[in-house]
């Protein structure tokens, strides 16, 4: 409100697949006092898991370019899927909320330290020595995931979370970025955003049901 709304022709709105949540409404319909006012929404992701339509905010789609178009082009790496098994991880109990997997129940299953060693023995064969990205759900998960790596291998894991204070957290990204940890492990700090082109091999360390999620993870080691 410090804005004059009459004072802007065009408002831009990165990550647009939350334009739907009330704190992006209330914001776009205060500029939208302005009769003329252009809005043009970006997205990588234009979906949501509670399929709420992004037609409520935007009139039309003026242009596409998906990840496959953005990898024949060259503008992104391809990517090669590597299945592993975890025999203890059990999903058939798991409820579905609003379109997604229950976080709650989901924590539960993959917070186990027989899940998680399980889990890190291939992430270990697999990576080698190459800079790898790692999703989790729950702080938990990623603080005992961190833990159990550093077992195997000490010294080479880190992990963020959303609630990492902020100058750590730069710390923490610089010294991935220079090689100093191999393993980076997140929950909801390293999605949206992040840039690290150095990333080879992406961790999905948790399932879900969201497409745009899905593409978000990956999307972090497609840098060329």
């Amino acid at each position: 409100t410090k804005f004059n709304p009459m004072d802007f022709s065009l408002l831009v709105t990165d990550e647009a697949h939350h334009s739907t949540a009330d704190s992006y409404r209330k914001v776009i319909k205060y500029y939208q006092q302005n009769p003329n006012l252009k809005h043009l929404g970006v997205t990588a992701t234009p979906d949501r898991t509670d399929e709420e339509a992004l037609g409520q905010i935007y009139q039309s789609v003026a242009y596409e370019y998906d990840i496959r178009e953005g990898i024949q082009d060259g503008w992104l790496v391809d990517v090669h899927w590597k299945p592993v098994y975890v025999k203890g991880l059990d999903y058939s109990n798991i409820s579905i909320v609003a379109g997604e997997l229950n976080k709650g129940q989901l924590a539960e299953e993959l917070e186990r330290h027989e899940n998680l060693h399980q889990m890190a023995e291939p992430v270990i064969k697999e990576t080698g020595d190459k800079k790898t990205l790692i999703f989790t759900i729950s702080v938990v998960q990623a603080e005992k995931f961190a833990e159990i790596l550093n077992r195997w291998k000490p010294d080479s894991t880190r992990w963020v979370c959303g609630e990492t204070d902020e100058d750590e957290r730069a710390n923490i990204f610089n010294d991935y970025h220079l090689g100093r940890f191999q393993y980076l492990v997140n929950v909801g700090g390293a999605t949206e955003g992040f840039d690290e082109p150095g990333i080879e091999y992406v961790v999905l360390g948790r399932p879900t049901k969201s497409r745009a999620l899905c593409a978000q993870m990956i999307g972090r080691g497609t840098r060329t």
